[in-house]
């Protein structure tokens, strides 16, 4: 529909109900609290709170002293938020339940005016979160109070460093220790296609000059929360808690021709981070499909055994086309089920194949394919490639 069209609709809604639906948005709770923090109207809440606790919900779903609160958490930065919340808070309009999320839009508008008051805030969520994970009927609380917290998300690797001294305690509690580690890895990176979408008048370049950056960067981050991570010693824990982050970058670099998971899947000189990339997948796996992580195969079990594997694959010659660019190689598959030699996969895969043909082992057949189509074509400097896979093999 064009931008006239749906101009045109609007008007015809207008004048079929009348101005009485735009009058009714304009006078509720919602729409006058949020011109209170466009204007930055600190006063104008304490009427607007009042009135929303003598208002009578019209369906379960309505929380009229929360719609304000929400709205109220936009001007955290100010010296009187906390004496208006501590007032509502003793008449009873906001609930213990809400201390998190008070106390990260608090470190959002304070970090940078007042780091004091920033770090204090933190500590708070921090030990919300750290009591709640020792208790069972809060469960909930070390999520909401460390999920993308602006804490852990918008600082430096030397920053989380506190925290990270929590996440290699083994005293402290495990649950607090993996929502620490998924708080800071925990990422949605806008790869090329995305940043097209979004913005299709821009030259694709400038898209992928920004998508790459922001690869990089992140990636850069990850790994080193990582290797400050591993100091605790608890791959299971590690995997479990930065596996979303490790395959949203999987699933960036692959749009980019890379695989992120091909380093830690060849670290053959460190077991523990070729474990690493069997460990993000296993733990992914079990979790419930997400839709944007869908493309790396991880949920097709038609493609993908519910079991681990190692998978290996032997490279033929990359043909490239004349005309059209593109590269065609064959790839053998290899399933294994325990880690081998690059030759004794080569010897498997027949005469010819040499150990220096052979890549893997990688967690899933997914990542082989695009581990190869990446590397093809960095190699070759083509936009496609098409792989001609055989009946896998198994050793």
């Amino acid at each position: 529909m064009t931008t006239d069209l749906r101009w045109a609709a609007l008007t015809a809604l207008v004048a079929l109900f009348g101005p009485a639906c735009v009058t009714g948005y304009e006078d509720g709770l919602g729409y006058r609290a949020r011109q209170a923090v466009l204007r930055n109207d600190v006063d104008a809440f304490e009427a607007l709170m009042a009135e929303a606790s003598e208002e009578k919900p019209r369906s379960p779903l309505m929380q009229p002293q929360r719609t304000v609160l929400t709205h109220f958490l936009g001007l955290a930065g100010s010296p009187r938020f906390f004496p208006i919340i501590e007032e509502w808070r003793a008449k009873g309009w906001v609930s213990d339940n809400l201390t998190c999320a008070i106390h990260r839009a608090r470190y959002r508008h304070t970090r940078s005016s007042d780091p004091g008051e920033a770090e204090r805030a933190a500590q708070v969520c921090l030990e919300r979160a750290r009591a709640a994970a020792y208790s069972t009927d809060r469960a909930w609380e070390v999520e909401a109070c460390l999920d993308e917290a602006p804490f852990l998300t918008e600082t430096s690797t030397t920053a989380l460093m506190p925290y990270l001294e929590v996440v290699t305690e083994v005293t402290e509690p495990r649950a607090l220790r993996r929502a620490l580690l998924e708080g800071m890895t925990k990422v949605y990176l806008q790869d090329v296609y995305i940043r097209s979408t979004n913005d299709p008048e821009r030259p694709r370049e400038g898209h992928r000059a920004q998508a790459e950056a922001q690869m990089n960067a992140t990636a850069a981050r990850f790994v080193g929360i990582v290797e400050a991570a591993r100091a605790g010693g608890d791959v299971a824990l590690l995997a479990s808690g930065t596996t979303s982050g490790a395959l949203e970058l999987e699933r960036a670099f692959l749009t980019d021709r890379r695989s992120f998971l091909y380093d830690y899947a060849f670290a053959g000189g460190d077991p523990e981070l070729r474990d690493l990339a069997f460990a993000w997948v296993r733990a992914m796996k079990a979790r419930q499909k997400e839709p944007r992580l869908e493309s790396l195969g991880l949920w097709d079990r038609t493609r993908e055994p519910a079991k681990d594997a190692y998978w290996y694959g032997c490279l033929g010659d990359a043909e490239v086309h004349a005309v059209f660019g593109s590269a065609r190689v064959a790839v053998q598959p290899v399933r294994a089920k325990a880690p081998v030699t690059p030759a004794e996969v080569a010897a498997r895969c027949g005469a010819g194949a040499a150990p220096e043909r052979v890549m893997g082992p990688f967690p899933m057949q997914a990542t082989l394919r695009g581990s190869v189509t990446a590397s093809v074509a960095a190699h070759r400097e083509v936009e496609r490639v098409r792989l001609d896979m055989k009946p896998t093999l198994r050793l």
